[in-house]
């Protein structure tokens, strides 16, 4: 019986035993649990802590920039090719205030008028101012200045049933008068007359336009007289002395 009751209480101890040694197992897990949960706390701090960090930088950076630019007077612009350009300057080129380069410029530009003296057909011009812009129509102007002649010797280039088209310059940058298809027959020139006023039209232009060769034409077509016939593009010279 004795020996019943001491192996009962020899087991009873050794289990209890057992059960503390569990208990000294869960608390180590939890400790070392809290532990790793405390590490990863302190590292996701730290994390943040450098994003902030890193944010806070980036933020002073960017409004260092605005001051700088503030203090250039407007907000600098990069453009696709690199350059810069400042958005708030009042000098930029696409100011819809600055009109002049579309409002035609007036001038006053010298001109020679030829004419030839009705005796031995030689040239003589008159010189004159007149305002011009980048609006003018010569063939308005070219058409009045050769209805008048300087004098009694000096018959007008031009009668008033003739017209001029156009003066332009063509696609190979020639210079081109363009006259109505009447002109020879209401101008009626003989070959010396008609040579004269010919080179006295191309004289004027030749000195207004700055160049050595001008194509006159009729309703589009080359010149051609009874007299003078031209080919196509072919011109006549300018002889200025």
């Amino acid at each position: 019986m004795n020996k019943k009751v001491i192996s009962l209480i020899i087991a009873m101890v050794m289990s209890l035993s057992f059960i503390g040694c569990g208990d000294k197992k869960q608390d180590n897990g939890k400790q070392e649990n809290n532990t790793s949960g405390t590490i990863q706390k302190e590292e996701a701090k730290t994390d943040s802590s450098d994003t902030s960090d890193k944010k806070d930088t980036e933020i002073k950076e960017t409004l260092e920039k605005d001051d700088a630019n503030k203090e250039d007077g407007g907000n600098t612009v990069t453009s696709n090719d690199g350059t810069s350009s400042n958005s708030n300057s009042s000098n930029t080129s696409s100011n819809t205030g600055n009109t002049s380069s579309s409002e035609p410029k007036n001038q006053l530009k010298k001109f020679r008028i030829y004419s030839f003296s009705i005796e031995d057909y030689s040239l003589k011009y008159n010189e004159k101012e007149i305002e011009v812009s980048d609006s003018t129509n010569y063939a308005e102007l070219f058409e009045k200045e050769f209805e008048t002649g300087s004098d009694a010797n000096t018959p007008p280039l031009l009668k008033p049933a003739v017209k001029i088209n156009e003066v332009y310059f063509n696609k190979n940058k020639v210079l081109t008068i363009d006259f109505a298809s009447n002109f020879n027959e209401v101008m009626g020139l003989g070959s010396g007359p008609e040579a004269a006023t010919l080179e006295a039209i191309v004289n004027t232009l030749g000195y207004a336009f700055n160049v050595k060769e001008v194509i006159i034409t009729l309703d589009g077509k080359p010149y051609s007289s009874g007299h003078i016939v031209k080919e196509p593009g072919e011109t006549f010279k300018v002889k200025i002395q």
